[in-house]
């Protein structure tokens, strides 16, 4: 990662070889330049700020999608990522003036992303997806014809929730001259804004994909260096780019003055962290793996746990996971470099094998009688 002399240079992210991008990414205004996906996911994790993402230029007419403020989830937020997917070949710019990060690398991989800084803009088509979009961003995003999504609530029901808050006192939607076009997601959503507010729309129903199951892994070992955080990064690093599709669920206590690691870990969106508690342990029912990447334990408690559920476990080499991992028939042991890591397999191999059946051992009777 070099650090940009000039605010006019851009960084070329390629996440894979047939497609390339490029774009900026600036902290406190200073620019920086990284060569790929992954570099870029861990500037944003330690706070910078995706200006500009610029992908192989595309025909058709020119399309600006319009939002003010992005958020990590959200209705208008799904609507956009299933977008980017069912149209990838659209001459498609998405606009902001606030948004995820992480938001804006999953749109660039299908569409152009640029930050609004009140600059005059020009486009075939201007789609706002904000009711309160103002009219100085139509004035200066100059569209040969322009639709807004008003009505992504029910403005009749809705507005019985909302009118008495302190934010829409006052409130009166009201159509703007520069648009042509109103939309709605619903037919309720159309009926009920013409009911509360008198605008007329047209219905495009929000744009619903069927996901393909990703492969659930697990990691409820403490977060540190010490416990694999160097290998586990790793490892997140190719699963991501690998194309399938995958959760990785982290029991994260804090970050145990691994501030570092744990900000790198936000910078994926396959990562959701979970509060660490007694609780967590069940999740081992919801998972395909158990990902243990310490290099060294003593007893491997959280292995064991998975074994006698019969849910198999990725693990590094060391004395004790030999002990009790055998190589694709209950997991997978890797060395500690990952240098023999088959991403490949672990996705299309999940070895499947009889839960493990362990006792107590009377040992335990002796210690608690004195006998020991």
């Amino acid at each position: 990662m070099v650090e940009n002399q000039s605010e006019a240079e851009v960084f070329t992210l390629q996440p894979n070889k047939d497609i390339r991008w490029r774009g900026v990414i600036k902290k406190r205004n200073r620019p920086f330049t990284v060569d790929n996906e992954y570099d870029a996911r861990e500037l944003v994790a330690l706070g910078c700020n995706v200006v500009e993402i610029t992908r192989h230029h595309k025909r058709g007419k020119s399309i600006i999608l319009y939002q003010g403020y992005a958020g990590k989830v959200g209705g208008i937020e799904t609507l956009l990522q299933n977008m980017a997917v069912s149209f990838p070949d659209k001459n498609i710019t998405y606009v902001y003036g606030n948004a995820d990060p992480l938001q804006l690398i999953e749109l660039s991989k299908h569409w152009n992303v640029k930050q609004y800084n009140n600059e005059i803009l020009y486009c075939d088509i201007l789609i706002s997806m904000m009711f309160d979009t103002p009219d100085c961003v139509y004035d200066r995003i100059r569209a040969k014809k322009v639709y807004c999504y008003y009505a992504h609530a029910c403005w009749k029901s809705y507005w019985e929730i909302v009118k008495s808050l302190p934010y829409w006192q006052g409130f009166e939607l009201k159509k703007s001259d520069y648009v042509d076009v109103s939309l709605s997601v619903s037919e309720q959503a159309r009926k009920e804004m013409v009911e509360q507010w008198g605008i007329e729309s047209t219905v495009i129903p929000n744009i619903v994909i069927k996901q393909q199951k990703p492969l659930v892994f697990l990691t409820l070992s403490r977060l540190s260096w010490e416990k694999g955080g160097r290998q586990l990064l790793e490892m997140l690093k190719r699963f991501s780019s690998s194309g399938h599709r995958f959760l990785w669920l982290i029991a994260a206590p804090d970050a145990n003055g691994n501030e570092d690691l744990l900000a790198k870990l936000k910078g994926y969106s396959e990562v959701v962290f979970i509060e660490a508690s007694l609780g967590s342990r069940q999740l081992v029912h919801l998972a395909d793996y158990i990902i243990q990447p310490s290099e060294s334990e003593a007893f491997c408690y959280g292995a064991y746990e998975a074994l006698v559920e019969g849910k198999p476990v990725i693990m590094l080499r060391h004395a004790q996971s030999e002990a009790i991992i055998k190589q694709g028939k209950n997991g997978y042991l890797l060395n500690k470099d990952l240098s023999d890591l088959d991403v490949d397999k672990i996705f299309n191999e999940i070895p499947k094998f009889k839960p493990l059946d362990i006792k107590i051992d009377p040992i335990w009777n002796d210690l608690l009688s004195g006998k020991l």
